[in-house]
């Protein structure tokens, strides 16, 4: 990861503010407090936390009550992530980028300080980032801690910032908790009194993107009970800060470093049969689950068990009939099944819900070229190339309608457009070379046949479709040799993009 570049960002320079401040933690709820007159706001921040005692702001003094309980917790909160900070270096082979900077701001701009990034040679990932008063080295201003899983990503981070000039305690603390589902990210944030104040979610879900950010007025009380996107970002994350409201629990009882991990869940998109144990387990004790019910859906579609993966997105669907996913995933299924009519009765479905979703016309098109209504198909097809240019599937299955309609030039035109939407795409090449074969261009055949190969050497068409070429330009020996490695390949008959991965 790289240490300088921030993995979400909020500005805040209102408040202290360092022009260079690549913090991926904000506190959201000094967010309303943007147009405030920067004079009053250490005032208006001690009424808001009851933290900071007793200071002056504009020639006026002011008194507020401190909640002593909330002072000592907030500073045990800072000093705990210096000591986890401490631990860590001390365990791992570290490099450390330094440099000065000044706060902005009317009320900060003389205050100095020195950042010191803490980065793991070996992962390259920011362990810690600490801010010292530029003078006084044991004056803390700002630590952030990142807690990753083997995979390298980030699962937890912390930070405790005081106020340059104000050292009664933190005004902010915060604790994050990160999800990860394939298009998805997430974060859910807590302070460090065990308040949920702040939830974001970014990233693509059935060929949509998707931004969510809810501060704590507009969070579902009951997250179980919601529905939809918010279900599939969310549903990983805990509903509390639970030990880690002690950043100590990131050091006590470990043995060595890394120090994770807190696993919800399956991360790894191909562990079915882990995904499978996991959620039957989980439905065990939350039999009404329904975002356990859809994923372990996604894992039997996964391992090709449509009737079982049928049978939870019916689920989902008699739970919540306006759990859109369930709609999407059972189509899929169903045309799996080779069950044709119901999975277009769902895709349909889904698309009266999205409009707009260029996946669901591409995978409607596709089981209806299964169902052999090729002019249905070519309509899907079409518009879904109209509402994403860069669908590849639905460009390369238009093509391969045009290609037996003859009208090779518009076929390679939409299976060129595949290749360049998505370069790895192994059907594309195979069919690009096809259309080049029937077209008597053998040189631009071969090349894109051997592209085809190198993406998926155990291909049994495109080594037939090689063995074909060779043949057709004069190498009997050769292609008859690649004709009888290909009979003892085998070859999935499918013809649709269809990684469960997708799905998610």
């Amino acid at each position: 990861m790289d240490y300088a570049r921030p993995l979400y960002w909020v500005p805040w320079n209102i408040i202290l503010l360092p022009t260079v401040y690549p913090s991926s933690t904000i506190n959201r709820r000094l967010q309303p407090m943007r147009s405030v007159n920067f004079i009053l706001l250490p005032l208006l921040l001690s009424l808001a936390f009851g933290l900071l005692g007793t200071l002056q702001a504009n020639s006026i003094e002011t008194s507020v009550r401190v909640n002593q309980a909330e002072v000592d917790a907030w500073n045990k909160f800072a000093e705990s992530l210096l000591t986890v900070h401490n631990t860590i270096v001390a365990k791992v082979d570290t490099k450390t980028a330094k440099g000065y900077g000044s706060y902005g701001g009317e009320y900060s701009k003389n205050y100095r300080f020195l950042e010191e990034n803490y980065i793991d040679k070996n992962s390259n990932n920011l362990l810690s980032r600490i801010r010292w008063h530029n003078k006084k080295n044991n004056l803390l201003h700002t630590i952030e801690i990142f807690i990753y899983d083997s995979n390298n990503k980030l699962i937890r981070d912390y930070v405790a910032a005081y106020l340059p000039y104000d050292r009664n305690a933190p005004f902010q603390t915060l604790i994050n908790f990160h999800a990860y589902d394939n298009g998805l990210h997430a974060y859910r944030q807590f302070d460090a009194s065990g308040e949920r104040i702040f939830e974001k979610c970014e990233g693509t879900l059935w060929g949509g993107d998707v931004s969510l950010s809810l501060e704590e007025y507009e969070m579902p009380e009951k997250p179980f009970d919601y529905t939809g996107t918010y279900l599939a970002c969310f549903s990983d994350l805990p509903l509390s800060a639970g030990m880690y409201l002690d950043p100590l629990a990131e050091i006590k009882q470990k043995t060595s470093y890394p120090v994770f991990s807190t696993k919800n869940g399956p991360s790894a998109p191909d562990d079915y049969h882990e995904a499978i144990t996991y959620y039957s387990d989980l439905l065990a004790t939350q039999p009404n689950n329904i975002i356990a019910y859809i994923k372990r859906a996604h894992a039997y579609l996964g391992l090709y068990e449509f009737e079982k993966s049928i049978a939870d997105y019916s689920t989902v669907i008699k739970l919540n009939r306006e759990f859109d996913e369930a709609w999407f995933g059972r189509g899929l299924a169903y045309g799996r099944n080779r069950q044709f009519i119901l999975a277009i009765q769902d895709l349909s479905e889904y698309i009266r819900r999205n409009p707009d979703s260029s996946k669901a016309y591409t995978k409607r098109g596709v089981r209806y070229i299964w169902m052999g209504k090729l002019k249905h198909a070519k309509k899907d097809l079409i518009r879904a190339i109209e509402l994403d240019a860069g669908n590849a599937e639905a460009n390369d299955d238009v093509g391969v309608l045009y290609a037996q309609e003859k009208q090779y030039l518009k076929a390679i035109k939409h299976f060129q457009a595949s290749i360049n939407s998505d370069p790895a795409y192994q059907k594309a090449y195979h069919n690009l070379a096809l259309a080049y074969y029937l077209t008597n261009k053998n040189m631009l055949a071969m090349r894109n046949v051997n592209k085809a190969l190198e993406l998926n050497p155990v291909s049994k068409n495109s080594t037939l479709l090689k063995a074909e070429i060779l043949r057709h330009g004069g190498h009997e020996q050769e292609a008859r040799k690649l004709a009888s490695d290909a009979s003892l390949m085998n070859e999935s008959n499918w013809s649709e993009i269809m990684s469960p991965a997708e799905n998610h």
